[in-house]
């Protein structure tokens, strides 16, 4: 990775130049690279296969990602020199405001062919009122600049303008556009090193308390008042939860969310808060207690909640302060052993059922597949526990990254529209979380699923550094004008998953249960890659399932029956491809 201009005194770079998983991206891995740094993503590779946009004609676009989960929309310019520069390109920055013009307000016809899908999917996100935060980025290895500064602020006020002409009637999204230069990556990949950035002492009187210690730990536990945590938040914001593995994910004011729900609650009854709330989880370098009039006065030193952000988040962005009666209980806790504070972190949050995987951690299902795959060589499985940003900007190699998994598996298993639009759903929704994660699922069939998507993921990386290369075919371009769909890689995956038992020349009764045994993801991968560029040959019959952006399932299943049918026509002249895969299937 050509990043090496930054000084030596700057860390980021070597956390960046080992992500080899970002090289394929070229100067987008770098803009992928500060997402993890910013909100933590681990799954890059395969974000990046659907939000990487970047080429000749991209119209200042090198990623444009919607979070649905999160109701945020990233749409980002990057840009890596490979010489000193005392700041980057102001023009660079300034070619964001074309971009956001042909994502939402430029007529569709008009937008060139490798940003349509993308502009598509973020105008039905618009509409749906699903996007709630728009980040726009210039994300660079040079030194931050007044310039660049000055085009950003014109970028974002060019966004909101055709946002409200636009958009007025489907919400109101928060819009800022950044200079993610190389000072801010800097300090973004160090905050993720320190676990407690709010390290001013706080101090405050509770009316009781008590406190006690063991080993290596030092604990007082008390009610603290709400307007407490309030002050805190208006001054500190999100840097108050810097030992957390997730931010505060805000609020949509839908009685489904608890955060809403939190909220309202503290505005029709705060003398009542604090028999309603489970309480905080506070990390602190050192605790001091005193007594003064029948209360105890309170001094800590350093300040991070890592149990409790939604909680801490949702008083702090009340509208109005808390009366003074309002109280949440809080566990303070000092140590000053590192690996402790990660236990901490770890299990305070593996109970919190707030997002996505991170309470399924507990599950027998997870854990016994933890145990099956340290069976599987170079292959490693965290059984849905996610470790915080630092984990996502120092991913391992071998880590099968929980969301993948499961959109891995709900693809193989039929469900696309799930796998790419309901990510976060497969672990927080009993209903499908047991449809996926089940008894017959063993680690070989998860490193099975997770390879078909690999290897799919691989197809569409090679056609874009062969277009970059500018050895690409006619049928290479209109494999790669496929892949732009959003939706596409995730329609594929499934597409090889409904041909399985004209690969495999049996009889499936039940899926789970297919596997190659215990080959390693590179190798399983590897041997899915010539069936996947051969089928790809046929993606044109798996558009219609992508003309509404891969949300109806009845024109999803229809459509893979239908391919499926096709490619059993085509078994005997497709027999060299597939029979090196079937010759591995365990069944």
């Amino acid at each position: 990775m050509e990043t090496k201009v930054a000084s030596a005194g700057e860390t980021w770079v070597a956390a960046y130049e080992q992500r080899s998983d970002l090289e394929a991206f070229g100067s987008a891995g770098l803009a992928l690279f500060a997402m993890a740094l910013e909100f933590g993503y681990d799954d890059l590779d395969t974000i990046g296969a659907d939000a990487v946009v970047d080429g000749p004609d991209d119209r200042g676009c090198d990623v444009v990602y919607i979070d649905k989960d999160k109701g945020k929309l990233i749409v980002a310019q990057a840009y890596t020199s490979t010489k000193t520069r005392k700041e980057a390109s102001a023009s660079k920055a300034a070619s964001l405001r074309q971009a956001i013009s042909y994502l939402v307000e430029a007529d569709i016809k008009m937008v060139p062919t490798r940003l349509k899908a993308s502009a598509e999917a973020v105008r039905a996100s618009l509409r749906a009122g699903e996007i709630e935060s728009v980040y726009i980025w210039f994300v660079h290895n040079c030194p931050g600049s007044t310039n660049v500064k000055t085009e950003l602020r014109a970028v974002e006020s060019t966004a909101n303008s055709i946002l409200k002409a636009h958009y007025i009637d489907y919400g109101k999204p928060n819009v800022t556009a950044v200079e993610i230069s190389s000072e801010v990556l800097e300090r973004l990949y160090t905050e993720t090193s320190t676990p407690i950035l709010v390290d001013e002492p706080v101090e405050f009187a509770t009316p009781s308390g008590f406190r006690f210690e063991e080993g290596e730990w030092r604990c007082f536990v008390a009610p603290i008042q709400l307007a407490l945590l309030k002050s805190l938040y208006d001054k500190h914001n999100t840097k108050l939860f810097s030992a957390n593995v997730r931010d505060f994910l805000g609020m949509r004011a839908r009685e489904s969310n608890i955060n809403y729900q939190t909220q309202k609650s503290l505005a029709s009854s705060p003398d009542n808060f604090f028999v309603y709330n489970n309480g905080l989880t506070i990390l602190t370098h050192n605790i001091e207690v005193a007594e003064d009039e029948g209360k105890k006065k309170v001094k800590i030193h350093g300040f991070s909640v890592v149990n409790g952000a939604q909680t801490t988040g949702t008083i702090g962005t009340s509208e109005s302060n808390p009366p003074g009666n309002a109280y949440v209980l809080a566990r303070f806790i000092s140590t000053k052993s590192e690996d402790l504070v990660a236990d901490v972190v770890r299990y305070n949050n593996s109970q919190n059922a707030v997002t996505a995987s991170d309470f399924r951690s507990t599950d027998p299902i997870q854990r016994r597949l933890v145990k099956e795959m340290k069976a599987i060589s170079d292959a490693e499985y965290d059984g849905g526990r996610r470790g915080g940003i630092s984990a996502a900007i120092k991913r391992r190699p071998k880590l099968l990254p929980s969301y993948s998994v499961g959109q891995a598996i709900a693809a193989v298993h039929g469900d696309p529209t799930v796998a790419y639009n309901e990510k976060s759903a497969i672990w927080s929704k009993d209903v499908l979380y047991s449809k996926y994660f089940n008894d017959d699922l063993t680690a070989a069939h998860v490193v099975f699923c997770y390879s078909i998507l690999k290897a799919v993921e691989m197809e569409k990386l090679n056609l874009r550094l062969k277009e970059a290369g500018g050895a690409m075919s006619a049928a290479d371009n209109g494999k790669l004008e496929f892949y732009r769909r959003r939706g596409s890689v995730f329609l594929v995956v499934a597409a090889i998953g409904e041909c399985l038992e004209t690969v495999s020349d049996r009889v499936i009764p039940n899926r789970f249960r297919l596997s190659f045994g215990n080959s390693t993801p590179e190798q399983a991968a590897k041997l899915w890659l010539p069936a996947v560029e051969t089928l790809s040959n046929l993606n044109a019959n798996l558009v219609e399932a992508l003309s509404d952006g891969l949300k109806n399932s009845t024109k999803v299943r229809e459509t893979l029956r239908s391919f499926s049918q096709l490619v059993a026509s085509l078994k005997q002249p497709y027999e060299p491809i597939f029979k090196p895969i079937r010759e591995k299937i365990v069944a």
